[in-house]
């Protein structure tokens, strides 16, 4: 896993890679990906500040669940990328960002080696 980097009011916070593995767990208690899949057509807008806000406290950053949701709620309509859009994707990002990307490698499941 890579070096998480969360923009939140105007500061960059981040966690470092090391420490990548925890949170990805601490989050995935809260909610696991399938349920933060599923919020991009039925919001859980409670739950989602729970995983950002565990995430933010993580990296340094003093900050309620409660303040995460009101920021979350008041970002609704803003600009692509940011609000509860940005917020799904840096979610699945944390839990996915390891996995390969389609059209990278070729196919091959990792650990197995090419039968031929």
């Amino acid at each position: 896993m890579a070096e998480i980097r969360i923009d939140w009011d105007g500061k960059t916070w981040t966690i470092p890679e090391t420490k990548a593995f925890q949170i990805g767990e601490r989050v995935e208690e809260i909610a696991p990906l399938g349920e933060i899949l599923s919020w991009m057509k039925a919001p859980r807008f409670f739950r989602m500040a729970r995983c950002l806000g565990e995430m933010l406290r993580f990296a340094g950053c003093k900050v309620s669940d409660a303040e995460v949701h009101q920021q979350l709620v008041s970002s609704l309509g803003g600009p692509e990328g940011t609000g509860y859009a940005g917020a799904v994707f840096a979610l699945v990002d944390l839990l996915m960002g390891d996995a390969p990307r389609a059209g990278s490698g070729d196919g091959a499941s990792p650990g197995k080696s090419d039968p031929s």
